[in-house]
């Protein structure tokens, strides 16, 4: 799973970046708590073109009551990633290298 997630490949990522969200709020109940934590930690969609989009989903995931505690405890911790990663993105482009 962790092949599907590298920077440098948002363009080809983003679309799966809505399937990822969907398919973790199909999982309760229908696999192995084992196999959704994997999932939702290894194919979160932290390297798209669609990051607000993302945390969006996320917030409307965690808001949901859906989840089992350790996927929601996975989700809060990707989308900290998430924001600090775009926030470090800004900032690399506020100050161009010479």
């Amino acid at each position: 799973m962790a092949g599907l997630r590298q920077p440098a490949q948002e363009e080809l990522l983003t679309p799966y970046a809505d399937r990822y969200l969907r398919a973790v709020e199909s999982m309760p109940g229908a696999v192995a708590p084992e196999f959704a934590v994997a999932f939702a930690r290894a194919l979160y969609p932290r390297f798209t073109n669609a990051g607000q989009s993302v945390l969006t989903g996320t917030d409307r995931l965690l808001e949901s009551d859906l989840l089992a505690e350790n996927v929601v405890k996975v989700l809060r911790e990707e989308r900290t990633e998430l924001v600090l990663l775009r926030a470090a993105r800004e900032c690399d482009a506020a100050y161009p290298r010479h």
